[in-house]
């Protein structure tokens, strides 16, 4: 399986705890620069801090997946940040 991630961008909603961290991580490991998007701006921190340390952008994004309007602006402030949206890991309850 290919795994080179190089020049994408991925959205992980949940993606700070638990299997949504890990997904983060792995694809930052892979090349991809991530979006935190999750509720917590105290719990993304850490994720997005240990993402800029494998040489990779990252910023958190908050959003309530259950309100249609915040997902839409998660995409609107990911395009803006980083111009496009290559993968989106819907991780996570409502």
């Amino acid at each position: 399986m290919n795994t080179d991630l190089q020049g994408r961008v991925a959205i992980v909603t949940g993606g700070s705890e638990g299997i949504g961290k890990a997904i983060a991580l792995r694809m930052a490991q892979s090349g991809a620069d991530v979006v935190i998007a999750t509720r917590s701006a105290e719990k993304a921190a850490p994720v997005v801090k240990q993402i800029r340390a494998l040489g990779r952008k990252a910023l958190h994004v908050p959003v309530d997946t259950m309100v249609y309007e915040s997902c839409v602006q998660m995409v609107r402030k990911t395009l803006r940040e980083f111009g496009k949206v290559d993968i989106l890991v819907a991780n996570g309850q409502p």
